[in-house]
């Protein structure tokens, strides 16, 4: 039951913030666009990347650049 909330998102990032450290911790915000089929549907989410995450993947989270996540709730 633990892996019920998995996420798959993909879109494009609008918005990067850049890392900070938060209590020892490298944090980076960043929102996703997703466009529904025809367009006329668009969601934005806000993600955070966390610590190895930023270390692998941090340079390559630029606006506009399309991403596919997967996470946690």
């Amino acid at each position: 039951m633990d892996d019920m909330n998995l996420v798959l998102l993909e879109g494009n990032v609008i918005s990067v913030d850049s890392a900070k450290e938060i209590d020892g911790k490298s944090v980076m915000n960043f929102i996703v666009e997703n466009v529904r089929k025809g367009g006329t549907q668009r969601f934005r989410y806000n993600c955070v990347a966390w610590n190895k995450t930023i270390e692998k993947f941090g340079d390559r989270i630029k606006v506009g650049e399309f991403v596919r996540i997967t996470g946690h709730l």
